[in-house]
C-alpha cells in the first residue's frame, strides 16, 4: 500500500517496500514492525554523549567515534560505528538532524539490532520526497529544492533492475555477484544523457520486480521476511518486460504514490 508508481508513457514501474529489500538487502517486517520492541536499558554509549543533554546530533557521532582511540575502546567503538552507519547510510538525512537515541540501547543487544527491520524505515525515509505535494523554490525561478533522505542509492538500482536498457547503457553489471542486487552493479559514467535516453521511441519496462530462482532458493533471501506479492511480473532472471513508446507518452516519467502524504515535514533542503 505504500508503494510508489513510475509513469513511463503508458506503462508502469513499482517501486515497493519488496523491490527495496530485493535491491538492499535490508531486512523488512511484513507484519508489523512496531511489534520489535526496542529496550529502554539506558546504553553505556550515551554517557559519550552526556554534555548534549538528549541532543545528539548526526554530526555528533562522527566525531565522538573519531576520538576513540584506546584499545580499550574497541567495543564501544564497535557498537557506536554501527549506529553511525544506521544513521549516516540506512536512515542518511542533514547532519545536523538529531539522531534517535533508542538505537544506542538496541545497538547493546547485537543479536536483537541485527535481526531489527531497519528496511522498513530505511524504505518510508527514501520515498517520503516522492510522497509531497509542494517543493520549495530554489533561487533559479525554474527549479525547485528537495532533499534525499533514506537510501536514495536503492532508486538507482532499481531503475536499472525496471528499465533494462538504462541499467545496460549507463551500468556493468558484475559478473558472479548476486546478492543483494545492488552489490552486482558498478557505474563508470555520470548519468548525464538521461533527458536523451526518455526521448527513445520505445523504453522496456518491468512492471514490478520479483526474486528470482536463484534468490528463494537461498537462505540469505528467507532472512529478508519478504513475501512475494501476487501481482509481480517482472522476474530477475528471465525478460519478461513491458514496452513503453514514445508515441503513448514521449517517453516522460512521473510517479505517484498510492496514498498521499500531506503531512511531510519541512526539512533542511539542497538546491537541485
Amino acid at each position: 500500500k505504500d508503494a510508489v508508481w513510475f509513469r513511463f508513457g503508458e506503462k508502469e514501474a513499482r517501486f515497493g517496500l519488496q523491490e527495496f529489500s530485493l535491491v538492499t538487502g535490508f531486512k523488512i517486517a511484513t507484519d508489523d514492525e512496531n511489534a520489535y520492541e526496542v529496550p529502554n536499558n539506558n546504553s553505556s554509549l550515551l554517557q559519550l554523549f552526556k554534555k548534549k543533554k538528549g541532543k545528539i546530533k548526526r554530526s555528533d557521532l562522527l566525531e565522538k567515534f573519531l576520538t576513540l582511540k584506546k584499545k580499550e575502546d574497541a567495543e564501544t567503538k564497535y557498537k557506536l560505528g554501527l549506529v553511525i552507519v544506521l544513521e549516516h547510510v540506512v536512515l542518511s538525512s542533514e547532519l545536523e538532524t538529531l539522531v534517535d537515541e533508542r538505537w544506542f540501547n538496541l545497538v547493546e543487544d547485537l543479536e536483537k539490532f541485527n535481526s531489527y527491520p531497519s528496511g522498513n524505515l530505511s524504505y518510508q525515509q527514501t520515498v517520503k520526497l516522492f510522497k509531497r505535494t509542494s517543493f520549495g523554490k530554489g533561487k533559479n525561478p525554474e527549479s525547485i529544492n528537495y532533499s534525499l533522505h533514506g537510501f536514495p542509492l536503492a532508486i538507482m538500482i532499481w531503475a536499472f533492475e525496471a528499465l533494462p536498457d538504462l541499467g545496460r547503457e549507463f551500468a556493468q553489471l558484475n559478473t558472479g555477484v548476486q546478492l543483494p542486487r545492488m552489490y552486482c552493479w558498478k557505474m563508470e559514467k555520470q548519468l548525464r544523457a538521461l533527458t536523451t535516453f526518455f526521448e527513445r521511441a520505445e523504453i522496456q519496462v518491468r512492471r514490478t520486480l520479483e526474486p528470482s530462482s536463484y534468490e528463494c532458493e537461498s537462505s540469505y533471501f528467507n532472512e529478508l521476511g519478504i513475501i512475494v506479492e501476487e501481482e509481480d511480473s517482472g522476474r530477475h532472471d528471465e525478460d519478461e518486460e513491458g514496452t513503453a513508446t514514445k508515441d503513448e507518452g514521449e517517453g516522460s516519467a512521473s510517479s505517484k504514490g498510492d496514498d498521499d502524504d500531506d503531512d511531510v515535514d519541512d526539512e533542511e533542503e539542497e538546491e537541485e
